[in-house]
Parts: structure tokens; sequence; C-alpha cells
């Protein structure tokens, strides 16, 4: 065993030490990641969006230039902004935002919404997103959280 040198017990805990930090680093990524991931679309949780109904059938008709909706909002955080998209026997409309109103907690609203018929054709399907507040932006929620309803009548006049 003469002439083999070992490492310095000096130097086996410095190399312990920064494979620790360095372990301790990529877990603390790795966990940041798996918060970050599973955080996303938190903030519409609490949203219950839905036709308003009257006699079993949501409240909504066209004309040859609007689409009158109501909706409601369940009673746990309120919706700032509705977007709209259309399935006209012509072509797609999508409107940003129907509304310039929220929709507090636990509330209906009557909403009127410019829909040009000659160009898009008459709708067939119609398809709304709620929109909340995150970090003062509004935020558009995921498909599960829409309403989509087919077969729109048209208002009586």
């Amino acid at each position: 065993m003469k002439g083999k040198k070992g490492v310095s017990p000096l130097i086996a805990t410095v190399l312990l030490i920064a494979f620790a930090v360095a372990l301790g680093a990529v877990v603390m990524n790795w966990g940041k990641n798996q918060i970050q991931e599973s955080a996303v679309g938190t903030e519409c949780k609490d949203v219950q969006f839905a036709w308003f109904m009257r006699t079993g059938k949501p409240v909504l008709c066209y004309s040859a230039d609007s689409l009158e909706i109501t909706v409601q909002n369940g009673p746990l955080i309120e919706i700032e902004g509705v977007k709209m998209i259309v399935d006209g026997s012509k072509d797609i409309f999508t409107a940003e935002s129907i509304t310039a109103e929220r929709i507090g907690k636990a509330e209906a609203k009557k909403i009127k919404a410019g829909y040009d018929v000659s160009k898009y054709g008459e709708p067939r399907v119609i398809k709304l997103f709620p929109k909340v507040m995150k970090n003062d932006k509004q935020v558009i929620c995921p498909l599960e959280k829409s309403v989509v309803y087919e077969n729109i009548p048209k208002c009586s006049e």
C-alpha cells in the first residue's frame, strides 16, 4: 500500500457539501416547477358560470343584428367579462368581450351582443367563456368552464 494516497478529509468534506448543495438546488427547482404547473388555471376553479334557464331552456335568441343572451354566475367569484365564439352558417364570429360590466357573485345578467346575421349566417352554436382577474389582468377560463348551446332560436319581435 505504499505510494497510494487518498483524498484528504478536508477535500472530501468540501466535495460532499458541494454535492449536497447541487442536489438541493435540483430538488428545489423541480419542486418549484411542479407547484407552478399545478397552479395553472386555479384562478377559474371557483367559477360557476351557466346559462340562465327558463322552463328548462337557456334564455337566448338572435335577431338580424344581435344575440340576446342571459347568463348567471355562482356565489364564489365575480366574472369580469365574457368571450363569445359563434359558429354561424357562413363563418365563425369571435368577440373578445361582450359585456363591459362585471357579473357579480350569484348574479344573472342579460347581454345584447352585436352579431351580423347577413355576414356570419344564422348562429348554429354559441360558446361563452368567462373571464376572471388574475394579477390585474383578465384571464379567459378554460374550456371546461365555458357554456355551449346549439339550435339558437330567433327572437320573437
